[in-house]
């Protein structure tokens, strides 16, 4: 136990201790998730932030079944299209590109066909400016269908306090090897290193 321990406090330290990624330029990530398990339906947004890029189309892979579009920020002007597993927007107007700013805005509303722990990502996106040029994204965000938001926030035990931190290290170190634990934080019936990977990678606030 004492070898997880420290294995685990030298990766949070490494971690904690890295600067942010150079040259990234946007962030793109998943919001307004909802999913009925009954129906295996669900809806969610795709959304955007950039300090400093003009946003003129976008496209990306998504795995899992897509069956419709609709626009939020990319409504006058933009064309949104699906062919097969790709999504491919575009906006033919530079008046009614995406501008830069601090806030982040809604792109689009996807609404989908999954399976319960069906992990939805970003796959292959390439987000262009007004210059045609790729931008340098931040793409890496993803979830798994019908689990919570922050799976990774579970302590306290009567339902967590909205932080990732020691406490659940701590108590996934505490349960190492257990089944049906609590600190099983990516549901697979063990609690192990992929446990860890998960509180690490969650640390913090969520949201």
């Amino acid at each position: 136990m004492s070898l997880i321990r420290r294995t685990a406090t030298l990766v949070l330290a490494a971690i904690l201790a890295s600067p942010a990624m150079a040259g990234i330029e946007a962030v793109v990530r998943w919001g307004d998730i909802s999913w009925d398990e009954t129906t295996g339906k669900g809806t969610m947004s795709v959304k955007w932030q950039s300090a400093f890029e003009q946003l003129a189309g976008f496209q990306f892979n998504i795995p899992c079944q897509i069956d419709s579009i609709a626009a939020l920020e990319c409504n006058e002007n933009w064309s949104l299209n699906l062919i097969s597993d790709v999504i491919i927007c575009y906006c033919d107007t530079p008046s009614s590109y995406i501008q830069p700013g601090p806030n982040e805005v809604g792109l689009i509303v996807l609404e989908f066909t999954a399976e319960f722990g069906d992990e939805i990502v970003f796959d292959q996106p390439i987000f262009a400016n007004d210059d045609a040029d790729s931008i340098d994204l931040e793409y890496s965000d993803s979830f798994r269908v019908g689990y919570p938001p922050c799976p990774a926030d579970v302590f306290p035990l009567e339902g967590g306090d909205g932080i990732v931190d020691i406490q659940e290290m701590l108590g996934v170190l505490a349960d190492w090897g257990m089944s049906g634990s609590v600190y099983d934080v990516n549901y697979d019936d063990i609690v192990d290193v992929s446990d860890v990977l998960e509180v690490l990678q969650s640390w913090g606030e969520c949201g």
